[in-house]
């Protein structure tokens, strides 16, 4: 179990909106290129790392059917630079707890921008029958890229349950 103090705290006076991974599925246009400060899961792979809710695992965006993922990207703040070392620290334990048999739930609140995929860009066809592209991360498989700000808290769930909450 492990928990991150935030690192960089709410400008004075910013008013953003809390929303989830389901918020930006169910109205991804009224939330674009906004800031906001986004509850969500945090999962890394070989491939990257992403935030996601497995409560709404699909959006529909540009008549296409997405994993409903977000990928953290850099901003232009001045907090932004510790804050993505943040993410990276955590990506990194993520996968060594992973790679030692204990996937943990990596629970995350940050604030930045959200980007959309251009209009009208267009998928890629893959193998299979496939489609992929357009978007963000890696092969540009996810509809949103949330350019991170903020990490106000980060909280690690091991397998049996046991958490740790940041105080903020």
């Amino acid at each position: 179990m492990l928990l991150l103090p935030s690192q960089a705290k709410a400008t004075e006076g910013e008013s953003v909106p809390s929303v989830t991974m389901c918020d930006l599925a169910r109205e991804p246009q009224k939330y674009s290129g906004k800031n906001l400060r986004l509850k969500a899961e945090y999962g890394a792979s070989l491939h990257g790392s992403s935030f996601f809710d497995k409560a709404c695992p699909t959006v529909v965006l540009g008549g296409r059917t997405w994993s409903n993922t977000a990928c953290p990207g850099g901003a232009d703040a001045a907090n932004a630079k510790v804050d993505l070392e943040v993410l990276r620290w955590v990506e990194e334990l993520y996968v060594r707890r992973v790679a030692a048999g204990k996937v943990p739930t990596v629970e995350v609140v940050v604030v930045g921008e959200l980007l959309l995929p251009a209009e009208g860009s267009k998928a890629v066809q893959l193998a299979g029958g496939r489609t992929g592209g357009a978007g963000f991360c890696h092969m540009g498989s996810s509809p949103f890229q949330v350019m991170v700000r903020k990490v106000e808290s980060v909280t690690f769930r091991e397998p049996s349950g046991d958490a740790l909450t940041n105080p903020n």
